[in-house]
């Protein structure tokens, strides 16, 4: 661990740690794990090291530097036969009892939709 208490981490080590993965990681990504080692700190009632001002600082500058803007993707688009299908395999799917299908995509205008219910 270089030398370093794993728990409670203090800022510096944190800060550390959060520069390295600026390096390879998405902000989101680097977001999740501080809330992981924030629930670990509470989960052995230790304060968590990211409400300290230098981690709340080092995260700004890691979202001005990274971003966060998620890169869009292009609509999955079917084809006429996959429509047919899609159409065909629905009357065979499972409903909740009330006519809702559960967990089925549904499809509209060529798109692909994930809905629960629908």
């Amino acid at each position: 661990m270089n030398g370093r208490d794993p728990l409670p981490a203090s800022a510096g080590t944190l800060c550390l740690y959060l520069s390295e993965l600026a390096t390879t990681h998405k902000y989101s990504t680097i977001r999740r794990r501080v809330s992981s080692i924030n629930m670990a700190h509470k989960l052995k009632h230790h304060l968590t090291p990211s409400k300290e001002v230098e981690v709340q600082a080092l995260m700004e500058g890691i979202k001005r530097e990274i971003g966060t803007r998620q890169k869009l993707k292009k609509a999955l688009m079917l084809q006429e036969s996959s429509l047919r299908y899609l159409t065909k395999i629905r009357s065979h799917l499972p409903t909740n009892g009330n006519g809702f299908f559960v967990n089925f995509v549904k499809v509209q205008n060529g798109f692909l939709h994930y809905n629960h219910h629908f």
